[in-house]
């Protein structure tokens, strides 16, 4: 997984967040959609993608995102993700804005933090903290974890409660231009941790098409918990690494 690890890094999880729990994760609650560590000094990203929360009417439930990203040091991201509503018939067009920084602690992790802010969707900030790691199992798997917390009501409906999320990411390294990546995703909320529980099922594939250039096809379904999504959403994304 080196080769990936040095060009870029991927999988949507933001995008799952909010597009298969909308009970209580009103806006992305990172804002960086892909698993990535901060890059060198200078390094820049740009994400284009387009997320259907519902397969079988993906033409009324689809967002686009885009986001953008720039290492101002060598341990230091700072980024902003914008989410538009124009092919889905119950968000507005210009739905929500967060940005975020993550910060290096180690080679293989990270701190983040992002702030959700008022947009048409979402009228009250939010504020998530979280740790992101990386286990090298080998040359061509490895696990990706990200825990993080979310708070205000730019995340859920009371300023008394915390929005709980955990990523957990393999990644298969088939060759230097394909990957597959079946990561879980866990959402709840301190309000009610085993009611608000859902769990998510995220297959996805990655497609290093060019250098700096690479493609992610996802989808994403209810696996456990009482909260689970009864849909089957799909993603494509596209991250330009400069």
């Amino acid at each position: 997984m080196k080769f990936f690890k040095v060009q870029i890094i991927r999988n949507l999880i933001s995008i799952l967040l909010g597009s298969t729990l909308p009970s209580f994760a009103q806006a992305p609650i990172h804002y960086d959609p892909f698993f990535v560590l901060p890059g060198k000094k200078g390094e820049k990203s740009i994400v284009a993608a387009l997320s259907g929360s519902n397969i079988e009417s993906i033409g009324k439930t689809t967002d686009a995102i885009l986001m953008s990203k720039f290492s101002p040091g060598k341990n230091t991201e700072v980024g902003a993700h914008l989410t538009f509503g124009v092919f889905n018939d119950s968000a507005k067009s210009f739905s929500t804005l967060s940005v975020g920084s993550k910060y290096r602690l180690g080679e293989n992790s990270a701190a983040t933090l992002t702030l959700a802010l008022p947009a048409k969707d979402v009228k009250d900030p939010g504020i998530s903290l979280g740790f992101m790691n990386t286990s090298i199992i080998t040359t061509r798997f490895e696990i990706n974890q990200l825990v993080s917390v979310g708070g205000l009501k730019g995340y859920t409906s009371k300023n008394s409660t915390l929005v709980l999320d955990a990523l957990l990411e393999p990644v298969f390294t088939i060759n230097n231009r394909w990957a597959f990546i079946p990561a879980i995703i866990a959402v709840s909320d301190t309000e009610d941790v085993s009611n608000h529980l859902a769990i998510e099922l995220n297959p996805s594939i990655d497609w290093l098409i060019a250098d700096g250039n690479l493609i992610n096809i996802g989808c994403s379904f209810g696996l456990a918990g009482s909260n689970k999504s009864n849909t089957t959403s799909v993603l494509i994304g596209l991250l330009r690494s400069m």
